[in-house]
């Protein structure tokens, strides 16, 4: 295991999830004969949806609550390609060294937009000019943290009723973007 990062939800052993996949992987590689380089696996258990996307020499696992769609799953196989691009080599040469692969973080917030479905809470750096809109924003994020007692909020509460407004959800990665709206960190190594 060389990088995780919880987003929301229970902490889980990666580990034992990592090896959980591996012996339903192989069952499937037994019963199919199917030895592909790259593939993704969907599992279904209880209330979550597990993706293990194997590519080349190293494997993506995320635990969903909701069925992906399909655009995810292209992001999914995008991520893939740019992790392979970036750090296919320290795979390779892998010793034991897992802080190689920090910038896995970025790439994941690249191909997957994961600071919108973080928990965030609000900065305010002295020489950031925002306007109307993003200030209204600000306002309502402190607001609705103060009417719940709360030091984050998730961005779907500056969305009313949760329907997509593409003004909205602009000025919310406006202010992810201009680091106003910050995610919590979950990442463990």
């Amino acid at each position: 295991n060389v990088y995780e990062q919880f987003i929301a939800g229970k902490d889980i052993d990666p580990t034992l999830v990592s090896g959980f996949l591996e012996a339903v992987r192989s069952f499937g590689i037994e019963l199919t004969g199917s030895h592909h380089q790259s593939q993704i696996i969907k599992l279904e258990y209880f209330d979550s949806k597990i993706l293990m996307s194997e590519f080349k020499n190293f494997r993506l696992i995320l635990i969903l609550r909701e069925v992906p769609s399909d655009d995810f799953l292209e992001s999914i196989a995008s991520l893939s390609y740019d992790i392979d691009h970036n750090y296919g080599k320290q795979f390779e040469k892998f010793k034991g060294k897992v802080v190689v692969f920090d910038g896995i973080k970025d790439l994941i917030e690249k191909n997957l937009n994961i600071s919108f479905t973080s928990r965030l809470f609000v900065v305010e750096p002295p020489n950031v000019i925002l306007n109307q809109a993003e200030k209204s924003m600000v306002t309502q994020a402190k607001q609705i943290m103060k009417e719940n007692k709360l030091n984050y909020f998730y961005a779907t509460f500056l969305i009313p009723d949760q329907k997509f407004n593409p003004k909205k959800t602009q000025t919310i990665f406006n202010l992810i973007d201009k680091k106003i709206f910050k995610p919590f960190e979950f990442t463990r190594k």
